[in-house]
């Protein structure tokens, strides 16, 4: 009895290993995954290749989602945005309906050497730099971090 329920324990947890395995490789993420082939700083776009091995034009303000396997571009933000508040409230309703780290990348900037995004993860939004340079893909990670609260304790 305690042989049968240990196999039964066992196989549970190989299962759900599985899984969760194959959930870590699906929503892998996307700004490792693609190559900076060609910045132009002067029209502001970059030519991207995709994990799936196609090329992609990317100008700043395009909403990046990962879709199945690739990474597709998903929209522009309007040139009327650029400045205010509505690009970063716009930037959230778009992301909001995806929690998983990965989904919903915005280009904000793209110069000669680098391109910066943001990300939304489940600690925020994150500003990722890639900075290519002599063929090299450099990629950074930004976080704000914010200070953490004391712990409060009571008087005796």
């Amino acid at each position: 009895m305690k042989k049968k329920l240990f196999c039964l324990c066992k196989s549970a947890l190989i299962s759900a290993l599985l899984v969760f395995m194959m959930s870590v490789s699906i929503y892998a993420e996307p700004v490792e995954s693609i190559r900076v082939i060609k910045i132009s700083s002067q029209d502001e776009s970059a030519i991207v290749r995709t994990p799936d091995g196609r090329m992609q034009i990317i100008k700043v303000g395009d909403i990046l989602r990962v879709a199945g396997s690739g990474l597709q571009v998903k929209g522009q933000r309007k040139s009327g945005l650029r400045g205010t508040g509505k690009e970063s409230a716009e930037f959230r309703a778009q992301s909001s309906e995806h929690s998983v780290q990965g989904y919903g990348l915005r280009v904000v900037e793209i110069t000669s050497g680098r391109v910066v995004f943001e990300e939304r993860t489940e600690r925020g939004i994150e500003t990722v730099i890639v900075r290519v340079a002599d063929g090299k893909q450099r990629i950074e990670r930004i976080r704000r971090a914010g200070e953490e609260r004391p712990i409060l304790y009571r008087a005796k």
